[in-house]
């Protein structure tokens, strides 16, 4: 299953899973509205697994990832794919980054790597799939 994960923002981490390789990038931080259309139509997922948008008062919030949120969830309408959710300490509570570092699925860019546990937390959590999680006890 073709799964790809995004933490959407000012800059927009993207992360996909076809197991058993993970590959992703990022997109921005100028505009990239196109962009993010075009990546979801070449890359064609199965399954979309995104960080949700939560205002909270008095923190400074980069209100674009509500476009890009948008995007996303219109592409997955208008080409029936699941869409999946998570809000960010939902999909960023286990996975740290020394987790993501042992099991070697550790990128430098901050919004790769956030879609990066995004992925990892929909596959061990809401699959059930513990072999990332078992991954941590070598």
């Amino acid at each position: 299953m073709y799964i790809l994960a995004f933490d959407p923002g000012g800059t927009t981490g993207w992360r996909a899973y076809d197991e058993p390789e993970f590959h992703g990038g990022f997109l921005g931080p100028d505009p990239h509205h196109i962009e993010l259309w075009g990546l979801l139509e070449s890359l064609d997922p199965g399954v979309v697994v995104c960080e949700s948008f939560q205002h909270t008062m008095g923190k400074s919030t980069i209100l674009i990832s509500v476009e890009y949120i948008g995007i996303i969830k219109l592409w997955c309408k208008m080409r029936d794919r699941p869409l999946h959710m998570l809000t960010s300490s939902r999909g960023k509570g286990f996975w740290s980054d020394e987790k993501l570092k042992y099991i070697d699925a550790y990128t430098v860019n901050k919004h790769t790597r956030d879609a990066t546990r995004h992925l990892l937390h929909y596959l061990s959590f809401d699959l059930h799939d513990n072999t990332y999680i078992e991954m941590l006890r070598r």
